[in-house]
């Protein structure tokens, strides 16, 4: 539907992380397991995620 760049995808998947880390205190392993393509993110994610955010990359101008 979205075509978004590898690049893209895993920015994305850092915010997601990023956010799911932050609201999801015990409930983490369960829901990494259960959806790994989503909340499977690792730091580096995060920390594309916020370069990106920084360069603008995952704006729609």
């Amino acid at each position: 539907m979205l075509h978004l760049s590898p690049l893209q995808r895993r920015q994305l998947r850092g915010r997601w992380t990023k956010r799911f880390v932050k609201e999801n205190g015990n409930n983490q392993k369960e829901l990494r397991a259960q959806f790994p393509q989503l909340y499977g993110g690792t730091w580096r994610d995060i920390c594309l995620y916020e370069v990106g955010k920084l360069a603008g990359f995952l704006k729609n101008d």
